[in-house]
């Protein structure tokens, strides 16, 4: 098992978010390396590797996509939901390649949250993608947030 600062562990075993994020707010290289080893720990309890996602998601560090990326065949639904939101939060174009293909996951919750994911990435792929699914996704609430979406972002660049 990963060998955690007791600060860190204590933040991290936390079921309410916002305790965690005082981690974001120390920004400690130490931290970010033990939240990454969380990710491959597979004795790491389920709430501490969700928090250490969320947060790397937010650390806003590229390097981390390709670790985060080889964690979506191993995750459930919940786990799925958490890492497209990391992977939109960093953009990368392996982040948002990531995004596409859970864009097509046969959980509408997934793709509600991908669309999420694709509107903030922004690039040309993702928007494409977001009409799309704002057209013919087979759920009407992911339809009516893809809308939803666009409507935003297009109010908020005229």
């Amino acid at each position: 098992m990963t060998q955690l600062t007791e600060p860190l562990a204590t933040e991290l075993a936390s079921p309410c978010f916002h305790t965690a994020e005082t981690i974001l707010e120390r920004r400690s290289e130490a931290d970010f390396e033990q939240l990454r080893a969380v990710l491959t720990d597979e004795e790491a309890d389920e709430v501490v590797k969700q928090n250490a996602i969320m947060l790397l998601g937010r650390w806003g560090r590229p390097e981390v996509v390709p670790s985060l990326v080889a964690q979506l065949p191993v995750q459930d639904e919940r786990g799925l939901i958490n890492l497209v939101d990391a992977l939109g939060r960093l953009g990368t174009p392996e982040a948002v390649t990531a995004v596409l293909e859970q864009s097509y996951h046969p959980s509408p919750d997934v793709r509600r949250f991908a669309a999420y994911a694709l509107e903030r990435a922004g690039s040309q792929p993702a928007l494409v993608r977001l009409r799309e699914m704002s057209r013919v996704d087979e759920a009407p609430f992911v339809q009516a947030r893809a809308r939803d979406l666009l409507t935003r972002r297009d109010s908020q660049s005229e």
